[in-house]
């Protein structure tokens, strides 16, 4: 792969985790999505039942919430463990979103 288009990704990767995890008083793109399924980092989730979400929605809430427990089982804090689910989905979505684009040059056109 050119050096230069490799540059280009990655600058992208960077800038796309940026957008989606953000740090300090700043929450990220990811962070919010959260929120709207009902999760917090410094509060218990709010039930399902109380929740208008799509099945789509649902099943990701599932998700994240198997990831949670699976962290609070091991003594991480819902605080970290949030923290946790936020840095690595943004790692990984953002690192496929760069080689999806380094496959389809296209798709790095933004509308």
């Amino acid at each position: 792969m050119d050096s230069n288009l490799k540059k280009q990704l990655r600058a992208l990767s960077l800038e796309l985790r940026h957008v989606l995890e953000r740090d300090g008083d700043t929450p990220g793109d990811l962070h919010l999505r959260l929120n709207e399924l009902g999760i917090w980092p410094d509060r218990p989730a709010k039930p399902l039942d109380e929740l208008v979400l799509t099945e789509v929605d649902r099943i990701g809430r599932t998700i994240v919430d198997a990831f949670l427990t699976y962290r609070r089982q091991a003594g991480v804090s819902q605080s970290a463990a949030f923290r946790e689910f936020v840095r690595e989905s943004a790692y990984s979505w953002a690192n496929r979103c760069s080689l999806s684009a380094a496959w389809k040059p296209a798709t790095l056109l933004i509308r």
